[in-house]
């Protein structure tokens, strides 16, 4: 560890493998005003080992598992969490038991802010030394800037290195955004080229469906996603609501059952019909604090498909910011 400054103001530099227990500590002396975290181990890998001649990169939104994220080799750029004047790197210095202990201790509300144009910049930039070209599969653009500033960035990088860079706006976000980017890396496994999954890949967005099953309209009314008024009344009807991501890439009300049990069931019946005569490719489920849910779909899901999923995963911090704990989200990818 190198310590530099004073007491008012002071540079930390370290080497860990848990950034985020670093971060909760310090948060504690003062704010938190800029911070760069480097993942040394995967760097190492890229350059000594890269699998292929195409990199996969996708945003903490995704909520891909750690170990799945290393076996394909897939590069993530964390969203930012902010508490105040203090931000985190969702995923990275924040993880989800974090956050919510700070949620519910927190005198300020959380929000949430895109990664910037210059992280994706600078990620580009490195992996064009290494990779021949990217595929970059990010949250849907209606949701956030995200995509926006990861187009910009690969056009600028493509243009002053001559490599290939294609980012697809996924219209998903958590497991479906999870889903797609996992497909396009195991596509990439099987032999397809950097071509061919970008053709596949608005296809495969086409045929990805995705519900959220919501605990209580709390957080949404907070994070400013519904009117306070609709969600007030919502919340003394015990409304426990199911939100569809459409084929737009919007976040819509699909159905408003009176209890998580029902809420579950009504998507797991959604996803019998969306799946009826056609083959599945896989599916994946994300909940937060809600493992018990989660395995319920994941054992419905097996059941009619006959697959296990492609992962079951906490979701990101950045989603729980706008929907709170106790959340369950199913995708379901066709073939």
């Amino acid at each position: 560890m190198v310590i530099a400054g004073s007491k008012n103001k002071m540079r930390i530099h370290i080497h860990t493998d848990a950034p985020w227990l670093l971060f909760e500590k310090i948060s504690d002396l003062g704010t938190i005003i800029a911070q760069k975290v480097d993942d040394m181990v995967l760097q190492n890998e890229i350059a000594s080992n890269a699998r292929h001649k195409t990199a996969i990169v996708t945003d903490s939104s995704c909520d891909i598992p750690e170990e799945l994220m290393e076996k394909y080799q897939i590069l993530c750029i964390p969203l930012n969490i902010h508490f105040g004047d203090t931000f985190y790197l969702d995923g990275i210095t924040m993880k989800p038991e974090q956050f919510y202990r700070m949620l519910d201790s927190s005198p300020v509300y959380p929000t949430t802010s895109q990664p910037s144009y210059k992280e994706f910049f600078n990620r580009y930039n490195y992996l064009s030394t290494h990779y021949d070209s990217i595929i970059g599969i990010n949250l849907s653009a209606q949701l956030s800037g995200t995509w926006q500033n990861s187009v910009n960035a690969a056009g600028k990088v493509s243009e002053q290195t001559g490599k290939i860079i294609e980012v697809i706006n996924s219209k998903k976000v958590s497991c479906g955004l999870g889903l797609l980017t996992i497909r396009a890396a195991k596509a990439l496994e099987m032999g397809l080229s950097h071509e061919e999954i970008v053709a596949y890949l608005p296809m495969w967005v086409l045929k990805t469906k995705q519900y959220a099953g919501l605990k209580t309209l709390k957080y949404l009314i907070k994070s400013g996603r519904i009117d306070a008024k609709k969600g007030f009344i919502g919340r003394l009807l015990g409304v426990k609501p199911i939100i569809e991501v459409d084929k737009n890439g919007l976040v819509i009300p699909f159905a408003k059952p009176f209890s998580q049990k029902r809420s579950r069931k009504r998507i797991l019946n959604e996803m019998k019909k969306f799946m009826k005569g056609k083959r599945v490719w896989g599916y994946a489920i994300t909940h937060a604090n809600n493992p018990e849910s989660a395995r319920w779909l994941a054992g419905g899901m097996e059941k009619l498909t006959g697959k296990k999923p492609e992962f079951i995963q906490q979701a990101t911090p950045v989603l729980g910011v706008h929907v709170g704990p106790g959340v369950i989200s199913l995708a379901v990818s066709l073939e």
